[in-house]
């Protein structure tokens, strides 16, 4: 592997792994939730046992979020993780890349994801940076305001909704395939 001076792959690396168990399994909750949620309709789920899916999910779900989307100072994050990126989208080269991944000559995802300079481009991860945190701010306030601990004065106006969350899950999900791509060169399903 050749490593370019101030590259920090490695950290990045083993942020990314440390933060992917929490990502699948957001995912994975989020699709079985919506299933329960059809059993439910379907009127084949107690009313008793959707209550308790509910609060359950809700909590968990927007502390997942929280913790994947949050800046929190002794924390890893996928916000975080971006941050740092971005700050040294220089050292992020497509020769780097295309070293990586023997064959990918002609490759264009790349380009589409990250633009055709020689290196990443600071402004693309910053627009992914603002697009999590924009999509995840009323999740992260309930988590704050409801489920970290109760504020005595909740600042939000109105609770965000299964929408919000449901879109919350779906950035957090396509800038983690985005990344992945990035750093593992292969593509994942989740």
């Amino acid at each position: 592997m050749t490593i370019q001076p101030n590259f920090k792959l490695e950290k990045w690396l083993k942020e990314f792994t440390r933060i992917e168990s929490d990502i699948v399994r957001l995912k994975f909750n989020n699709d079985e939730f919506h299933n329960i949620a059809h059993r439910f309709n379907s009127r084949k789920l107690d009313v008793f046992y959707w209550e308790f899916a509910k609060r359950n999910y809700v909590s968990y779900m927007t502390m997942a979020v929280r913790r994947i989307a949050g800046t929190y100072r002794d924390g890893i994050s996928l916000s975080k993780l971006l941050i740092d990126l971005r700050d040294n989208a220089s050292t992020v080269t497509r020769k780097w890349f295309l070293i990586q991944w023997p064959g990918a000559i002609g490759e264009s995802t790349f380009e589409d994801f990250f633009g055709k300079d020689k290196s990443l481009i600071a402004d693309v991860v910053s627009r992914n940076i603002t697009e999590l945190a924009d999509f995840t701010k009323p999740i992260r306030d309930r988590a704050d305001q409801y489920e970290a601990h109760i504020d005595l004065n909740p600042k939000r106006d109105t609770d965000p909704t299964f929408n919000d969350l449901d879109q919350s899950i779906g950035i957090i999900v396509k800038l983690y395939k985005k990344y992945y791509y990035l750093f593992k060169q292969s593509s994942i399903s989740i």
